[in-house]
């Protein structure tokens, strides 16, 4: 009897160890979305200028937006932090409480032409992730932002 029930447990496990790696799809199993952030951080990270750069750690209810809005004053410029966060960050809607995200200077950024093309590439790549995630209003703020750069 007691052979039967570490049998059962053992198998238990088992399945529940195959459930649970299944979650995480492998990088060739991405979802399209999560394609696009991961080449948009591979395209476009290497050209954001850190020097300045200031370190935050995430709280409970932070988002990259609202961490954006406090400061840059517009939630929209997210995508630089996910870009200069790409070492923690893999996609913007997972934050957590206890990460250290990087927080580049925006005015050096902008006054910089290639980081400034790479900030507005970014917004647009991002604006049409948001668009893929049924948030078209923060799709069109984010290419109106681009737009003006």
């Amino acid at each position: 009897m007691k052979k039967l029930i570490h049998c059962m447990l053992f198998f238990a496990l088992l399945a529940l160890s195959g459930c649970a790696s299944s979650s995480n799809p492998a990088p060739d199993q991405q979802s399209p979305g999560e394609a696009t952030l991961r080449t948009a951080q591979e395209n476009y990270g290497d050209n954001i200028i850190l020097s300045g750069a200031q370190r935050y750690r995430v709280v409970e209810g932070d988002t990259l937006s609202r961490i954006a809005r406090a400061r840059y004053n517009n939630g929209y410029y997210y995508p630089l932090i996910f870009l200069a966060s790409r070492d923690m960050v893999q996609h913007p809607d997972r934050i957590y409480p206890g990460m250290v995200l990087t927080i580049p200077d925006l005015p050096q950024n902008l006054s910089d032409r290639e980081a400034r093309g790479s900030i507005r590439s970014i917004l647009l790549e991002m604006a049409a992730f948001e668009e893929q995630g049924g948030r078209s209003r923060t799709a069109a703020g984010m290419r109106n932002l681009a737009n003006g750069l």
